[in-house]
């Protein structure tokens, strides 16, 4: 409830800085989380690129 009334006392530009601030750090929090976790991270503003489709294997021909 505190932050509540922290940000009611703040003027337009210092919530725009808030809300930039909240960006960065879950932009951040983002790329470490996908460095540990093995991922690649999405480049900044675009979205992960789809997993390529498995193909399944072709079916030998049998010698006769």
């Amino acid at each position: 409830m505190d932050r509540f009334a922290k940000r009611k006392s703040l003027t337009d530009y210092e919530r725009f800085q808030v809300m930039v601030k909240r960006s960065q750090r879950s932009y951040m929090v983002q790329r470490l989380t996908a460095k540990f976790m093995g991922k690649k991270p999405a480049a900044k503003g675009k979205a992960a690129p789809a997993a390529p489709a498995k193909k399944a294997p072709a079916a030998k021909k049998a010698k006769k």
